[in-house]
């Protein structure tokens, strides 16, 4: 923002910027101020201590040069790229999407591609030769999960090279007790049997590929869903009362409370969608009032279901935005409010699917909401369903145009509806399906 007000002529003449943390106080530092090591410029095995917009002006331009090279590269292919295409975050937005996704597919598709890998992670495999996510399918998960846990494999090797193979471990490294307690779980007890159970290209990976190997694999495999390594039988939470919940919300707050209630002790009736939702300009006593309604109703729901021998859970996926709402408004209002929202969050009455899934099953991919419930086979009735297009259509809800608010009034509950028969079709998907997947090869 400082470099956005100097261009335009705004600037106070003091490089300084403010980080707005969630106490309310702002920090402010002096972006002038040499604090962050770098590579020196002359030499690149020595570093260079420089100021944050130094930093900041650097990182800038070399993506002012990626893309610019990038722009050139598409008019003359004898033109090189200064960097290689890479999966992140922000490639949906990116104009070069279709460009990189035809790179970072070919074959079994680049290490990238696999969720929660890093970037130094990602480079440090590249280093060692692995690009794409069949290398790392054909990794040794047992090595790897015994890196994970702590154990200094090439160390113990190491000691065991001038030593018989029937040697035990203890021998050479009695103090370390965690190490040889995990290698003792493992059936692990002499040099032998380490060189036997480990795989050294793993080893030289490290422990954090572990999970990396087990999305490798599922991923690639034939099934859509694999249940996790010594899952065994697997159950979704149920009850007689099912109701799934999820919130809209903009900057000033949250807007719209979706509910959708399935009595299932009368199948004939069917779930029944209901929104509590505001159209007027957010403020903090709209707020509140939108989420009184819906919570007003909730407890009701839960005391009609505890009267009449019934048992009642409300879902969500992926619990901690509503939680962090939950909390923020009853926290505001009052205390006993906020007291009786912390019981039913730590209650077993509230439920987060998300979490039900990743325990018990994984896809070697996203598990985001969108990502999980097409398998189900449910479908939205919006098109283009996600959080950002539903600010988008909230600005246009509250606006001054009757015709243009009523339709996005519409596509907003009909997205925020199709976010809770989502979770109601994953549950029902999983109750069914869940214990007949074939569990993720973990050899």
């Amino acid at each position: 923002y400082h470099r956005m007000l100097e261009a335009a002529g705004h600037d106070s003449g003091r490089a300084v910027g403010g980080i707005l943390g969630k106490e309310g106080v702002i920090v402010w530092y002096d972006l002038d101020l040499p604090m962050w090591t770098t590579p020196a410029k002359s030499d690149g095995r020595k570093t260079k201590i420089r100021t944050t917009l130094e930093r900041y002006d650097f990182e800038f331009g070399f993506r002012l040069d990626i893309a610019a090279t990038a722009h050139s590269h598409l008019e003359d292919p004898d033109v090189g790229l200064l960097v290689e295409p890479r999966a992140c975050g922000e490639c949906g937005e990116c104009g070069f999407h279709d460009f990189c996704w035809s790179t970072l597919e070919l074959g079994s598709g680049d290490s990238s591609l696999l969720p929660g890998l890093t970037y130094q992670h990602w480079r440090h495999l590249r280093d060692l030769g692995i690009t794409e996510r069949s290398s790392i399918a054909d990794l040794h998960y047992p090595t790897a999960l015994l890196l994970k846990s702590g154990v200094e494999i090439d160390v113990f090797l190491d000691l065991g090279e001038a030593v018989d193979p029937s040697v035990v471990l203890e021998s050479l490294r009695p103090q370390a007790k965690k190490q040889l307690q995990v290698l003792e779980e493992a059936g692990v007890h002499t040099v032998a049997d380490l060189v036997r159970v480990t795989d050294a290209d793993t080893t030289a990976v490290g422990g954090f590929i572990t999970q990396r190997i087990l999305d490798a694999r599922a991923t690639l495999g034939p099934h859509s869903v694999y249940r996790r390594p010594g899952a065994g039988e697997v159950t979704v939470p149920r009850a007689d009362i099912e109701i799934d919940i999820d919130m809209e919300s903009v900057n000033e707050g949250v807007y719209l409370w979706g509910a959708l209630i399935n009595d299932r002790t009368k199948p004939e009736t069917g779930p029944e969608y209901i929104p509590f939702v505001s159209w007027e300009p957010i403020n903090d006593e709209e707020e509140l009032e939108v989420f009184l309604a819906m919570w007003n109703w909730l407890t009701t729901q839960r005391d009609v279901a505890k009267d009449n021998g019934l048992t009642m859970k409300a879902y969500v996926w992926h619990e901690p935005a509503e939680n962090y709402h939950l909390r923020r408004i009853s926290g505001a209002a009052n205390r006993r409010l906020e007291e009786q929202v912390e019981l039913l969050i730590n209650s077993d009455v509230w439920v987060d699917l998300k979490r039900v899934f990743e325990t018990s099953w994984m896809t070697g991919g996203s598990v985001g909401l969108k990502s999980i419930a097409p398998l189900a086979g449910f479908e939205w009735d919006v098109d283009d369903p996600g959080g950002g297009l539903s600010m988008v259509k909230y600005d246009e809800a509250v606006a001054d145009d009757p015709e243009g608010a009523e339709a996005a009034r519409e596509w907003i509950l009909d997205y925020n509806r199709g976010d809770v028969e989502a979770t109601s079709a994953i549950r029902e998907w999983l109750s069914v399906k869940g214990s007949a997947w074939p569990e993720v090869d973990s050899r």
